[in-house]
């Protein structure tokens, strides 16, 4: 028995002028064809009719410019108030996702997180010691008053609202000397109060009486606070606090 052969019929594009099979995956179907296709492919009838588009909407906004001038005048609180629910409906669904995103990451690793988490509060506690034991090393050296607890610490951040003393910010609470310890100043509830890492740093060992008054972050209020608190009249403390 002989084989059938069957033969595939193929054209041209009259844009692209590439050959390719008559069918609908490469041709729209047209009426008035020869074949019953248009003689464009579906790529180059998909770009003409994008630029066909293009320039049909770029004419009716000349022509109409006037009138579309108008509304945007007359609709300008209307359209800043749908931006703004826009963006606030936006911003909510972006939070969503990454909140789902985040829960689900912490399902999968669970158990690495569980023992990133402890290891971290380790390593945490292990610094907070050792800035503990440095002080009272330093203060030591220099034959200073040092007792200082970790409850007095606690407390003393608690007066303070657990903001900085000196600039109010909440950031991470650093120990500071309000009588440097380079100048006799002991490790001791009467003379540490709460700073923020910044104006730790910027005091050094500077005289607050004049480092403060110079300082971005003054507020008379709360220096008034850090004197009263720390049991100063006339720049000179009196008796020991709490």
């Amino acid at each position: 028995m002989e084989g059938v052969f069957i033969m595939t019929q193929t054209k041209l594009c009259s844009i692209c002028k590439e050959e390719k099979t008559v069918s609908f995956e490469f041709f729209f179907k047209s009426k008035g064809g020869k074949d019953g296709f248009r003689t464009e492919c579906k790529s180059c009838h998909m770009e003409k009719y994008k630029e066909s588009r293009k320039i049909s909407q770029k004419k009716s906004y000349h022509k109409n410019i006037d009138h579309i001038i108008k509304y945007k005048e007359g609709n300008k609180e209307r359209a800043r108030l749908y931006h703004k629910d826009y963006q606030k409906s936006y911003q909510e669904k972006k939070a969503k996702q990454i909140s789902e995103r985040r829960r689900i990451h912490r399902l999968n690793n669970l158990e690495s997180l569980n023992k990133y988490q402890r290891e971290w509060g380790q390593l945490e506690s292990s610094k907070k010691l050792n800035v503990k034991n440095e002080q009272k090393r330093n203060a030591a050296k220099k034959a200073l008053e040092s007792t200082l607890t970790l409850a007095e610490w606690e407390v003393i951040k608690e007066n303070f609202n657990n903001n900085c003393a000196y600039c109010g910010g909440t950031k991470k609470l650093e120990q500071d000397h309000f009588i440097p310890s380079s100048k006799g100043g002991e490790y001791t509830h009467n003379n540490i109060i709460p700073s923020c890492r910044s104006c730790n740093s910027s005091k050094g060992n500077r005289d607050f009486f004049t480092w403060y008054l110079k300082n971005k972050h003054y507020n008379k209020r709360r220096e008034s606070k850090i004197l009263k608190y720390l049991g100063y009249d006339k720049k000179i403390q009196q008796l020991s606090i709490l």
